[in-house]
């Protein structure tokens, strides 16, 4: 499978949050590997997996999944600014297709855009998300990221031990915005 640089690039940030082989009993996504769940890898190759299977995941296979499951479907590569797709991604693997999406669609309501909120990163959404700075974007995107964690612990205090680590790939994707935003 050939993979865009700018998906490369996306992939490469990924998985310095997301590592190797994770089973904590507190993490509601259950076993991971490279960030995929026990379940979206037994959804991917269409049967039921053993830990054993989440420890021999290949990082391809992986790249994979993060293509099909989360970059295409939320139009990552049709997004011009790579900061801004990059983001988007990230948090659509973080928190959910559907909140990554809203939570785009929300930014660019609050920056003036006339977009329906609807979890769906279509021709319109990217029409404006091609058309707005990465700067201005990337910041409120943080804000109201951060805001979602601070509701999901307060809502879930079990969730707290993963706060600071949420909080902390947050910033990251932040510091995207005070980089040079030609990231590919």
């Amino acid at each position: 499978m050939v993979f865009s640089e700018k998906f490369n690039k996306a992939f490469e940030l990924l998985m310095e949050d997301e590592g190797g082989f994770v089973n904590d009993e507190a993490d509601p996504g259950g076993a991971t590997k490279y960030g995929i769940t026990q379940k979206t890898y037994e959804q991917y190759i269409g049967r039921k997996v053993e830990i054993i299977d989440m420890k021999n995941l290949t990082v391809e296979v992986a790249k994979e999944i993060y293509l099909k499951n989360y970059w295409n479907p939320l139009s990552c590569e049709y997004v011009n600014e790579p900061a801004i797709a990059i983001c988007i991604f990230n948090t659509g693997v973080l928190h959910g297709l559907q909140t990554s999406a809203k939570t785009t669609q929300r930014v660019l309501s609050l920056l003036g855009a006339t977009i329906k909120i609807d979890g769906v990163i279509g021709g319109e959404t990217t029409k404006h998300l091609n058309m707005i700075q990465a700067k201005s974007f990337l910041k409120l995107f943080h804000k109201l990221l951060l805001e979602r964690i601070e509701t999901l612990v307060f809502n879930n205090p079990k969730l707290s031990k993963f706060k600071r680590g949420w909080e902390n790939r947050t910033h990251r994707l932040l510091t995207l915005a005070d980089k040079s935003t030609k990231i590919v």
